[in-house]
């Protein structure tokens, strides 16, 4: 869409280089368990251009 401003399609090359390298969704929800996180889930949204991921972080153990 930017293109059709500037007539400079290299000025957006970083924007689809950087969406390129980012976790899949489903990486991103594996990522959250290894973390720690228990129920970690995703839901997209905007027809999957955005999504919204989630889970519970459990209470440590604290002595006090």
């Amino acid at each position: 869409m930017g293109y059709l401003g500037t007539q400079d399609k290299s000025a957006y090359y970083y924007l689809r280089n950087s969406v390129n390298s980012f976790m899949t969704k489903d990486q991103l929800r594996d990522e959250f368990e290894r973390i720690g996180f228990d129920n970690s889930e995703f839901k997209s949204l905007t027809f999957g251009i955005a999504s919204l991921h989630y889970g519970i972080k459990p209470l440590t153990n604290r002595i006090y």
